[in-house]
Formats: structure tokens, C-alpha cells, sequence
């Protein structure tokens, strides 16, 4: 009878043993490195989210200044010339000086020349449109001025009532129309200051979250570090006692 002779080779190929692999550990060095990045990282977020914010407040800031400030005091002053050429108005046809005529022509043309600058300079659609509405105006009490200041000395009371009244009711549209110009940079100023401010409160709360995490991480992995460099000399003490 044959003899089976033992498979010594598939025996000595199970019996033997993978090395068991180590898991990748890192050098104090490469801890210390990981860790100065990490705080590097979280620095670099908050200048740079820091210096967006205060990039938005600047270009508001801006704004306020170059737009809205300015318009804001034109159209008072459109407001009040609007008033003073009803007051020289109600003079001339009062006393009939031509001084107060003069006076008129030059309120309305500087009126003028002042609401067309606004027009133009403008950013607010909604403003420029009440702007050349309060333009349009204007332009019809001037030459309703001007036709009933000829026919002044012939002019009976009715004809009189009904050109103040006219007057009146010009003056009142002219003034909502500025009114309403005024009204909307005031809120574009307020929602630009509210939003500057809600800006710099986000930016301080972040910028103190973000501090605190480097300080967090800092410390971790100083204390990493350090147990990295004392847990050998720990483990080599107890190998010579």
C-alpha cells in the first residue's frame, strides 16, 4: 500500500504568520507641525472673514457718505426752496415789487438746477422717479406763476381764489414728491447703519469664538507635545529602576 506522504509545504505556508501592522504614529515633530497649522488655519479664517466685514462696513460707510447724506440734505433744501418761492410768490402779488419777481426767478432757477444735479447723482430708482415728478411739478407752478403775475393788475377775486388755490395744491404735490425722495434715503441710511452694525457684532463674536478655538487647540497640542516628550522618559526611569 502507498503511503500518502504529508503536504509539508501547505502546512509550513499556514502556520505562518502575517506581521501584524503598526499603525502610523507621528513624531513629536510632525505633532507640533499638525498642531501649528491647525491654529495657522483657524488665524487665517478669522482675518480673513474679519477683513470682509469690515471691507462691507467701508463700502457702506461710502455710500452713506458719497450718496445718501448728500441727498438727504438736498432734498431738505429742494423742500424749503419750495417754500420760499410760495412765500416771494404771495409777496409779489401782495405789494407788486418787482423785487420780490426777481426773487422768484431766482429760487425757481436754482431749484432747478439743484433737483437736476440730485436727479442725476441719484442711486435710488424709486427717489429719481419722485424727483422728476417734484421736477414736473415745480415747472407747472412756475408758469402758472408766471401767466397769473401779467394778468395781476386785471386779475378779478374769483380768478384770484382759484389761482391760489391751484397754487396751494402744486405746492403740497411738490412737497409729498420730496417728501417721499427724503423718506426713502432715510431708510436706505437707516438699513445701511443697522446692517454696519449687525455686521460688527457678527464679526466680534466670531472673531472671540475663533480666538477661543486657537487657544483650545494650542493648548491641546502643547499638551500633546508634552506627553509625547515625557511618557518615553517616564517608560525609560522605570526600565532602569
Amino acid at each position: 500500500m502507498e503511503k500518502h506522504k504529508p503536504n509539508h509545504a501547505g502546512t509550513s505556508a499556514s502556520s505562518r504568520e502575517e506581521p501584524a501592522r503598526q499603525p502610523v504614529r507621528l513624531s513629536i515633530f510632525g505633532r507640533l507641525t499638525v498642531g501649528f497649522l491647525a491654529i495657522i488655519v483657524v488665524v487665517a479664517a478669522v482675518s480673513t472673514f474679519a477683513l470682509y466685514q469690515i471691507r462691507q462696513i467701508i463700502e457702506q460707510s461710502t455710500a452713506l457718505v458719497s450718496h445718501h447724506y448728500p441727498a438727504i440734505d438736498a432734498a431738505q433744501w429742494l423742500l424749503s426752496s419750495v417754500y420760499a418761492q410760495e412765500r416771494s410768490d404771495r409777496e409779489y402779488l401782495a405789494v407788486g415789487d418787482p423785487v420780490f419777481l426777481k426773487r422768484f426767478r431766482e429760487e425757481s432757477d436754482e431749484y432747478r438746477r439743484i433737483l437736476v444735479s440730485l436727479k442725476e447723482l441719484d442711486v435710488s430708482q424709486e427717489s429719481r422717479e419722485s424727483l422728476i415728478e417734484a421736477e414736473a411739478l415745480q415747472e407747472q407752478y412756475r408758469m402758472l406763476f408766471n401767466r397769473h403775475a401779467k394778468l395781476k393788475a386785471s386779475a378779478s377775486r374769483e380768478k384770484m381764489t382759484e389761482y391760489e388755490s391751484r397754487r396751494k395744491a402744486l405746492i403740497g404735490q411738490i412737497a409729498t414728491a420730496l417728501q417721499s425722495s427724503l423718506d426713502i434715503h432715510e431708510r436706505l441710511v437707516a438699513g445701511a447703519l443697522k446692517d454696519s452694525v449687525r455686521r460688527s457684532q457678527q464679526t466680534e463674536r466670531l472673531t472671540t469664538y475663533f480666538v477661543i478655538a486657537a487657544l483650545i487647540l494650542g493648548v491641546g497640542f502643547a499638551g500633546l507635545a508634552t506627553y509625547s516628550i515625557l511618557s518615553p522618559l517616564r517608560r525609560l526611569q522605570e526600565h532602569i529602576r
